[in-house]
């Protein structure tokens, strides 16, 4: 790739670390809210859900900004919102009820983060003599390295500051996005052509392979999303520790070990199939989410966090230049396509978690379980995060379909 674009691919991967931190900010707060505004687990996850309800719509209507304004004007789009919605999370409830300040705010650094998925992937996947498989998924590292980074350094601030003086802590990475967004009024790009996102939609569609890839990113974002939503307030409520250590050995230790995965994939991914490789993630996700659900030992729990956090590692990355290498034509409409995919994972997994969390608490027959050691809402807990093995399992029956029938064709 020529040098001039160098600042191109740092400005996009910026974006993917401003997406991580839209994402995965307000969780850090989750127990906060609960405790100190009076938040229910189902407020939270209502949240969590509305958060990629928004990143769908923003999904769908991508295509349209795309070919009106063309890709520099969305990717300044998409960071100034995300500045805009982290602003607001911090101000807005200081002067209204903290769930409508939250669900303002969280309507637009979600808009952000849903553009930065469809808008910087076709860039990276433009340039030009780039094994897209590895591109993207250095792309996509830098997802999990702003996680880590994010939980890391926002757990240092709570530290010092307080937990009341959780506020401060968005207004101090809203200037991520915001000089972002300059940084991309001034790189180069490279033209991406448009084409007939109608055709290309219907022509995606009509393919059984996609449809299949669509399921897989489904069940991506299911995967990822649910241990990173839910790890801080299963730490801190299912094994009893304190806010800093259940945000270092939940969300951190995930997003962590996510980067290391994506990380050593960019490195000797050339020698790997990856949908061997995706076949693989999926199974160790199931095992690890199951070990998550059912181990007492806090040391077992934290290493199934870090097993979970390898095995989706290269998910989203792989499925996205798996599914780029089958499909030459209409990119953007592809990209926007899997988005929406990946987004409904994300929205579905974490709110059947939370749905499952909910009802089994009420259930009196699990009071049982306390002859093991976990409480009511211990064994709520783990229950919704057993029901969400289902999802890499799935991913996993669906890469085998999906083997069977490229070899077929």
């Amino acid at each position: 790739m020529s040098a001039n674009f160098s600042l191109t691919r740092k400005a996009c991967y910026i974006s993917y670390t401003v997406q991580a931190l839209c994402i995965n900010i307000a969780p850090l707060f989750f127990v906060i809210f609960k405790r100190d505004y009076g938040l229910k687990v189902a407020d939270i996850a209502f949240l969590v859900l509305f958060s990629f309800i928004i990143q769908l719509i923003t999904d769908v209507a991508a295509i349209k900004l795309l070919n009106l304004f063309g890709y520099r004007k969305c990717a300044v789009l998409a960071n100034f919102i995300a500045f805009i919605g982290l602003v607001s999370l911090s101000v807005l409830p200081a002067f209204i009820p903290v769930f409508p300040a939250l669900i303002i705010s969280s309507f637009l650094y979600s808009a952000g983060a849903g553009l930065v998925e469809v808008v910087i992937n076709p860039i990276i996947d433009s340039f030009p003599n780039e094994n897209n498989a590895i591109a993207l998924t250095i792309l996509h590292s830098f997802y999990c390295w702003g996680q880590t980074a994010v939980v890391l350094i926002s757990t240092f601030i709570i530290f010092l500051a307080g937990e009341a003086n959780w506020y401060i802590i968005p207004i101090l990475w809203s200037l991520v996005p915001l000089a972002n967004a300059i940084l991309f009024t001034k790189v180069p790009l490279i033209e991406i052509q448009q084409t007939n996102e109608k055709s290309d939609i219907k022509n995606l569609l009509k393919s059984r392979a996609f449809i299949m890839l669509f399921v897989i990113m489904i069940c991506v974002g299911s995967s990822e999303m649910v241990i990173s939503q839910w790890a801080s307030y299963f730490a801190e409520t299912g094994l009893g520790v304190s806010k800093v250590v259940g945000d270092l050995i939940g969300p951190c230790m995930f997003a962590f070990m996510m980067a290391v995965g994506r990380t050593i994939y960019s490195i000797f991914g050339e020698k790997i199939s990856i949908v061997k490789a995706l076949s693989f993630c999926a199974l160790f996700a199931t095992i690890a989410y199951i070990g998550v659900s059912v181990f007492k030992s806090p040391i077992a729990v934290i290493i199934s966090f870090a097993v979970a956090g390898l095995s989706v590692s290269i998910m989203w990355p792989g499925t996205l230049a798996a599914t780029s290498a089958i499909f030459d034509k209409g990119k953007t409409s592809m990209f926007a396509l899997l988005a929406l995919a990946g987004d409904a994972g994300c929205s579905i997994g974490p709110w059947i978690n939370g749905i499952v969390n909910d009802t089994a608490s009420e259930i009196e027959s699990l009071q049982f379980l306390s002859v093991l050691g976990f409480t009511p809402e211990n064994a709520a807990l783990r229950l919704g995060i057993l029901v969400s093995a289902l999802f890499p399992l799935i991913m996993f029956l669906t890469l085998i379909l999906l083997k069977k029938s490229r070899k077929s064709n």
